[in-house]
C-alpha cells in the first residue's frame, strides 16, 4: 500500500467517523424559545473540526454526508427542503471558518474564523430563508421580513455562535486524533 493510498484512507476514515458523530449529535436538540420551528443541535461541530483538522473540503464532505444520511434515515423532519437549508447554513459556516483558519492556524485566527463563519452563515441564511426556503414552506409574503429579522437572523447568530464556542474548546483536545 502506498503512502498516498494510506493518506487517502485515513482522510476518508476521519470523514466517516466525523459524519457518524455529526449524525448522532443531531439527536440532541434544543428548541429556540422564540420560534418552536427552530431547533439547535451541535451536529455541525464535527464538520467544522474536520474543516480545521483535515481541510475545508473534508469539513464540507462531513456536512453533506451528515445531511444525506439524515434524509435517508428519516431523521429529517423538514424533509429535503430542511436538509437543503441545513446544508446551506452549515456549509457556509464550515467553508468560511475553515478556509480562514486553514490559511493561518493560530488561536486568534480560530476565533476570528469562527466569528466570520458565524456572521456569514447568519447573513446567507437570512437571505436564503427570505427568498427561497420560507416561501417554499408557505410562509406568507407579508410575514417574510418579520420572520427573517425577528427569528431567523438571531437564531442563526446564536446557533453558530454556540457551535463556535464549543468548537473552540473541543478542537485542541481532539485535533491530535485527527492529524
Amino acid at each position: 500500500m502506498s503512502v498516498k493510498t494510506t493518506s487517502r484512507t485515513k482522510i476518508l476514515t476521519r470523514i466517516g467517523v466525523l459524519t457518524a458523530l455529526g449524525l448522532l449529535l443531531r439527536l440532541i436538540q434544543v428548541t429556540y424559545p422564540l420560534a418552536t420551528f427552530l431547533k439547535y443541535d451541535p451536529a455541525d461541530i464535527p464538520a467544522i473540526v474536520a474543516g480545521f483538522a483535515v481541510g475545508p473540503l473534508a469539513g464540507l464532505a462531513v456536512e453533506l454526508f451528515k445531511n444525506l444520511l439524515a434524509l435517508g434515515l428519516g431523521m429529517a423532519p423538514g424533509g429535503i427542503v430542511g436538509e437543503a437549508a441545513n446544508l446551506v447554513a452549515g456549509g457556509t459556516f464550515i467553508l468560511a471558518s475553515s478556509l480562514i483558519y486553514w490559511r493561518h492556524k493560530s488561536r486568534v485566527m480560530a476565533i476570528a474564523s469562527l466569528a466570520a463563519g458565524t456572521v456569514l452563515a447568519a447573513v446567507v441564511m437570512s437571505i436564503a430563508n427570505y427568498y427561497i426556503f420560507l416561501p417554499i414552506w408557505g410562509v406568507p409574503t407579508d410575514q417574510l421580513r418579520v420572520t427573517t429579522v425577528k427569528f431567523i437572523l438571531p437564531f442563526n447568530v446564536l446557533k453558530f455562535g454556540l457551535s463556535s464556542v464549543l468548537t473552540y474548546f473541543l478542537y485542541k483536545p481532539v485535533r491530535h486524533f485527527l492529524s
